[in-house]
């Protein structure tokens, strides 16, 4: 079915541990923009305003690479990955 109705190969049990890796490392690097100033701020209040700052401008420049590669302009993939990030971070909280 994969290969007739989707056109997709069957994928590659060999490269199952380097996939495994490749996502573990970027969840790791992800989860590091948002934690960082908690590693580095005295006060909990500060950390979290910096945390949000910092994860905000992440998901603006993330949004804009995202357009660059898309064609859509850079103000709309920027406001589009900030907004979702957004929601998706008030829906975690």
């Amino acid at each position: 079915m994969m290969k007739f109705e989707l056109g997709l190969d069957e994928p590659d049990p060999r490269r199952a541990v380097t996939s495994a890796a490749t996502i573990g490392v970027s969840y790791i690097a992800g989860g590091l923009v948002p934690l960082g100033p908690y590693f580095f701020a005295s006060a909990l209040r500060t950390a979290f305003f910096a945390s949000t700052a910092v994860t905000v401008a992440a998901l603006l420049v993330f949004g804009c690479i995202k357009a660059r590669f898309t064609g859509i302009p850079l103000w709309r993939g920027g406001f589009q990955t900030v907004s979702t990030g957004g929601l998706a971070a008030t829906a975690a909280f």
